[in-house]
C-alpha cells in the first residue's frame, strides 16, 4: 500500500505483517499466495476508529494479532476481522490512549505482554490485560535511563531487554526487577545512546 514500511512480523501460521508510517497495514502468506491490505481498524465495543501509522506488531498466545500505533494499542482476530481497543492508563489511572504512542510490544515465555511507550517507559501486563508492573525513569533504584522505548526482546536465557533512546536495560521477568549494570559492565558503554535494535548472539 505504501513504499515507507517501518516494521516487519511473522506469525505462527505463515503471515508476514508489514506496517507502514502512512497507509496501514499490509500482509501476506507466501504458501497461500494471497495479499490483503488494512487501511483501519474498527473497535467491537464502542465503533472506535483507528486509521494511524502501526509501530509494531506481535501475536499473543490465542494466535490473535496486536498492534501498536501511534494513539492505540489493538488487539486483532484476523479470522473473523474483529478488533478490540485495549486500555493503558497511566500510574495515577488516566487514559493514556489517544496521547500516548506504542512503540514496541512482546509476549514473553509466560504470555505476559510487554508494552514499551514513549513517554510513560515500560509496563507489563498479564494475561487477562492487566497492568502487573511499570518501569518508568527515576521510579526505582536502578531504573530505566529513558522513558522512550524503541525496542524490547526476550533473550535465550529469559532475560528481557529494553532498548531506550539512552542505553539498554535488562529485566529479570520472573521477578519483574531491572537488573544492576554493574553486573554486566560492557552495556555503561551504552549508557546515554540511543539503542533502536538489540542483537543476540550464541553459541551452537
Amino acid at each position: 500500500s505504501a513504499n515507507n514500511t517501518s516494521y516487519i512480523f511473522s506469525d505462527s501460521l505463515g503471515y508476514f505483517f508489514i506496517t507502514s508510517n502512512t497507509a496501514g497495514l499490509n500482509y501476506f502468506n507466501l504458501n497461500l499466495s494471497m495479499a490483503g491490505y488494512k487501511p483501519a481498524f474498527r473497535g467491537e465495543e464502542h465503533h472506535e476508529i483507528f486509521d494511524g501509522y502501526i509501530n509494531c506488531v506481535s501475536q499473543s498466545g490465542n494466535g490473535n494479532i496486536w498492534l501498536g500505533g501511534q494513539s492505540s494499542l489493538i488487539e486483532w482476530n484476523p479470522e473473523n476481522n474483529t478488533s478490540h481497543f485495549v486500555p493503558y492508563p497511566d500510574a495515577n489511572g488516566n487514559p493514556l490512549r489517544g496521547n500516548e504512542e506504542v512503540r514496541s510490544l512482546y509476549f514473553d515465555k509466560t504470555g505476559k505482554m510487554w508494552i514499551g511507550l514513549n513517554r510513560h517507559g515500560v509496563m507489563v501486563m498479564d494475561k487477562n490485560r492487566k497492568i502487573i508492573k511499570r518501569f518508568e525513569k527515576g521510579s526505582e533504584p536502578g531504573p530505566l535511563q529513558s522513558n522512550f522505548i524503541n525496542q524490547i526482546q526476550q533473550a535465550p536465557d529469559g532475560i528481557i531487554w529494553v532498548a531506550t533512546a539512552r542505553g539498554i536495560v535488562r529485566i529479570e521477568p520472573e521477578k519483574l526487577k531491572i537488573i544492576s549494570q554493574s553486573a554486566m559492565p560492557e552495556l555503561k558503554k551504552l549508557e546515554n545512546k540511543n539503542c533502536n535494535y538489540i542483537w543476540f548472539g550464541k553459541e551452537d
